[in-house]
């Protein structure tokens, strides 16, 4: 259970540095002026990955509570 802890921790911690970064900048690498709308198109791309990691982890604890019971 520390490990999941641990894990989800260190998950959110990138989930919350990459979302910062996706919103706080002004210019990406390319030069491109970021606008609202490509900040949020940013986030949808993100989104996804976000979710299978939640999948992941929710599969792990279930197995993590059925091994302890």
């Amino acid at each position: 259970m520390k490990a999941w802890r641990l894990t989800n921790g260190i998950e959110a911690l990138i989930f919350i540095t990459l979302i910062s970064f996706i919103l706080l900048r002004n210019v990406d690498a390319t030069g491109t002026v970021q606008t609202p709308i490509v900040k949020l198109i940013n986030l949808l791309v993100l989104l996804p990955v976000l979710i299978v990691a939640v999948c992941i982890q929710m599969i792990w604890l279930h197995r993590i509570k059925k091994r302890r019971s």
